[in-house]
């Protein structure tokens, strides 16, 4: 199973970039202030597959024209996705939702930088430059919503589950969240959207790793003690991956907006590393789970019967 470019904290990593370069303080290198908002002069999509959830004829033109000439006034993550909020006189407030599915990425470039073979949105943002969408998988999404249809019920955010990141959980939370699920083991769990957003194959065994836990333990049978463990672990690892600008691997070639790397995977502890000794003293193993590799400690994430509380 191919793993997806940006996770949860690639997702910040990119929505903390284009706020610093978007609405740096004066004094900055950066041209757009807050109090003067970058518009966008121009738009070209490349790839109309991209901007596909604009239905109807001369939807690629309608897409250009609605986005032609709004201020972007603020960034919004929720879960992988990133709102550009957009103001414009005489006009309901809109959104640009980004959806970067398995392949989609940002990248800031001058006008006069050669395109990227996997182009297929580019944006002008004037003196800025431009922000481009690059997508691998052919199914990132650029799309405009009235902002008003944005709410916690709307169907793109309705069933999204919780987020680490963005906000803190209490572990007495979490473990009523893990008790109330039937049977399902904690990489499934971690792996569930409408549970936890965005955390993916690689963040997931991490997590374990740090709670030591194993991947096939049933989530509802953990104590007060491991769920703490697991949600210390979940927050732990995901805002040290956001401070180590994400991961990027062969099989996972992910690039900030600049064309930077991530820095995570020199403190990955068993994903991929098969073969390796872990640093709690065990071997990392790898086993099929759900159509997909998982790594982990044999050491310290054996599977044993659930202590009681």
């Amino acid at each position: 199973m191919a793993l997806r470019l940006v996770d949860l904290p690639e997702a910040e990593v990119i929505r903390r970039d284009l706020e610093r370069e978007f609405f740096a303080s004066p004094g900055t290198s950066t041209r757009a202030t807050r109090s003067n908002f970058l518009t966008v002069r121009s738009v070209e999509v490349i790839k109309p597959a991209n901007v596909a959830k604009h239905r109807g004829p001369k939807a690629q033109s309608k897409f250009i024209e609605r986005l032609t000439g709004k201020k972007i006034v603020k960034i919004v993550r929720r879960g992988r996705y990133l709102f550009l909020l957009l103001q414009a006189k005489d006009c309901e407030d809109e959104a640009l939702v980004i959806d970067f599915g398995p392949g989609g990425l940002l990248r800031r470039n001058t006008r006069r930088d050669a395109l990227d073979p996997n182009t297929v949105v580019v944006i002008g943002l004037g003196a800025w430059g431009q922000l481009r969408m690059l997508d691998t998988k052919k199914d990132a999404q650029m799309y405009l919503l009235l902002r008003k249809e944005l709410t916690s019920a709307s169907p793109l955010l309705a069933k999204m589950g919780l987020d680490p990141i963005a906000q803190p959980i209490a572990w007495q939370d979490f473990h009523a969240v893990c008790r109330s699920t039937t049977n399902k083991s904690l990489k499934s769990l971690l792996l569930d959207e409408k549970i936890l957003v965005g955390v993916g194959d690689i963040y997931s065994d991490e997590i374990l790793f740090h709670a030591e836990l194993s991947y096939r333990r049933i989530a509802s049978s953990l104590t007060q003690t491991e769920a703490r463990r697991l949600c210390r672990a979940l927050t732990g690892t995901l805002h040290e991956a956001v401070k180590r600008r994400g991961t990027t691997l062969p099989s996972r070639q992910f690039l900030d907006i600049f064309g930077d790397e991530g820095g995570y995977d020199s403190h990955l502890e068993v994903y991929q590393r098969y073969g390796e000794l872990s640093s709690r003293g065990g071997s990392v193993t790898k086993a099929r789970f759900s159509g997909r590799s998982t790594y982990y400690c044999d050491k310290t994430q054996i599977l044993e019967e659930a202590p009681t509380s």
